[in-house]
């Protein structure tokens, strides 16, 4: 059978309906209440609810949507940046004209995270800020598995970013520390923790060091000190005269007191 040039236009279109269509379908639909975890992740109830709680109480405060979103590759080959991409799009987060939407995207299982902002919020939440939060705040957790903290810490800073009045009242970093420590994640910001080992390896230098002088000085001094005064010599030669023989002649017997 010969086909037409209709004909072979026709089913190149009807094909590529049914492949933009296979397309949208591996797109979520924008969740409810902000939060949006594929059913790969089982991302803690508590998590969600302060995630969804924080979100709802910032958009009727300030107008602004912040949604969080836990993916995994989707199967079509597609890579990370054009599944946000596609999510951004029919969530309608940098919708022309302005948006107030917010999208972290997070995909545990390849590690990798991405914040996209409406043009309305890019005053303050541009390039620089994203990027922070990002390497700060969200990779790092994610590299460690901590998949949930790293969501809870990275809303935390862009609230921080958007002069939220649940940052700046503290209500917002409350309610994620308890749900971090209901969930078994209750674990100190991603910048503190090596912080807190360098401090650490100071201090137990600096208590070697102390040490190390203390017992030198003990042992090179030549009398004892009590709280009343000198007191008994040391049972043990001074640096000066150990294995040197006696000035005068002989061998040295006692030590000097």
């Amino acid at each position: 059978m010969i086909l037409s040039v209709e004909m072979i236009f026709s089913i190149l279109f009807c094909a590529n309906i049914c492949i933009s269509g296979a397309q949208a379908a591996a797109v979520p639909a924008p969740p409810a209440h902000y939060i949006y975890a594929d059913k790969n992740f089982a991302v803690p109830d508590a998590v969600v609810k302060a995630l969804q709680h924080v979100s709802i109480k910032h958009d009727r405060l300030a107008g602004e949507q912040i949604y969080v979103a836990f993916l995994s590759a989707d199967g079509s080959g597609a890579t990370e940046e054009d599944l946000v991409r596609s999510i951004s799009d029919a969530w309608k987060i940098r919708r022309r004209g302005g948006s107030n939407s917010i999208l972290v995207a997070l995909f545990p299982e390849s590690k990798k995270a991405f914040i996209e902002n409406g043009y309305s919020l890019d005053n303050l939440v541009g390039n620089g800020i994203r990027k922070d939060i990002l390497e700060k705040e969200i990779l790092p957790r994610l590299q460690r598995g901590e998949f949930s903290p790293a969501a809870v810490h990275g809303t935390e800073k862009i609230l921080e970013a958007l002069e939220s009045p649940l940052a700046a009242s503290g209500e917002a970093a409350r309610i994620f520390k308890n749900a971090l420590a209901a969930s078994g994640h209750d674990t100190p910001p991603a910048q503190e923790q090596g912080g807190s080992m360098a401090v650490l390896a100071i201090a137990v230098l600096f208590a070697i060091a102390v040490l190390a002088f203390a017992v030198f000085h003990i042992m090179s001094a030549e009398t004892l000190y009590c709280r009343s005064g000198p007191c008994k010599p040391r049972p043990w030669p001074s640096f000066k005269y150990r294995n040197n023989p006696d000035p005068a002649g002989g061998s040295v017997e006692k030590w000097h007191s």
